[in-house]
């Protein structure tokens, strides 16, 4: 069967949640926010979860969870994720309000001109060659934007952000279970507060163990009742919005390492992501370049 193309829609995406909430405590976007997300903000929202489930596209939540259980229940809209659809574009998009092409972060490995680098952006080190030492963050000095906190703070000084990441974080969390536990706690606080959840699953699962296996299917059902939980027992006056930052699809890989003929085309290695390759492919060779691709 011919795989499906889908485009991004940047005016129903993870991104324009971001614009949404923007929005809500009067900051700046100029993407268009999502109504049914409007709505439910202007309704006891003294406390705002943003709950971000890697990987859980609408195609796992369909397949694995019963139509009474709380995720699918609740699915208040199908959205796109953005382009690149994975981790390092998609959840920077939603933490700074920014396509891709406008925050920078393109994929897990960028090609950075001036230092020659095919660089791992969350790792600071050259993908190809691990020994290369740079002083400094790459990241920092050309990544950096105004996070969605920060855009919430300086429009009003009254709300608390708070963000709960894994434990690859310092300060982090080494389960779901306990970020669900503090959320909980942060919505009975005494303050307006807006608040960032993010968890490595079920996307470390899928990437293990494909998208039909059971174990992705016990691990989506076990999210799935953690998030019950937390919205049984956050304060009333909360707003709970659960977002995936892109979905999955099983795939056969090809390995173009070993395709010597494809990279001589090249001018160095590819970059970005497998699922959204970059080339840099030499000149005059675009044509021989694209008649190898395709035939591989």
């Amino acid at each position: 069967m011919k795989a499906k193309i889908l485009f991004p829609d940047y005016t129903n995406s993870i991104l324009n949640v971001t614009s949404t909430i923007l929005k809500h405590y009067g900051a700046d976007s100029i993407y268009p926010q999502i109504p049914v997300l409007e709505e439910s903000l202007k309704v006891d929202s003294k406390h705002v979860l943003l709950v971000l489930l890697d990987g859980m596209g609408i195609n796992i939540i369909n397949k694995y969870l019963k139509p009474d259980d709380f995720l699918r229940k609740h699915v208040k809209k199908i959205i796109t994720s953005v382009f690149p659809p994975t981790t390092v574009a998609a959840t920077n998009a939603v933490l700074s309000g920014l396509p891709p092409y406008s925050s920078g972060y393109l994929g897990w490995i960028q090609y950075f001109k001036r230092e020659k680098t095919n660089h791992v952006v969350f790792l600071d080190h050259d993908f190809y060659d691990e020994k290369r030492v740079f002083t400094g963050s790459l990241r920092d000095e050309y990544l950096k934007y105004q996070t969605i906190f920060e855009q919430i703070e300086a429009k009003r000084p009254d709300v608390k952000t708070y963000e709960l990441f894994p434990s690859f974080r310092i300060n982090g969390y080494s389960s779901f279970a306990k970020q669900v536990d503090y959320a909980i706690e942060i919505t009975k606080k005494d303050e307006t507060n807006f608040s960032y959840i993010y968890w490595t699953e079920p996307d470390m699962t899928q990437h293990d163990h494909g998208i039909d296996s059971k174990a992705t299917k016990d691990m989506l059902v076990s999210l799935n009742k953690e998030v019950e939980r937390l919205s049984q027992h956050v304060a009333k006056d909360t707003t709970m919005i659960v977002i995936a930052d892109h979905g999955l699809t099983n795939v056969k890989g090809i390995d173009l390492f070993d395709n010597l003929e494809l990279l001589s085309c090249l001018k160095r290695k590819p970059s970005i992501e497998t699922r959204a390759a970059t080339f840099f492919v030499k000149p005059f060779r675009k044509k021989r370049f694209r008649g190898l691709f395709n035939q591989a």
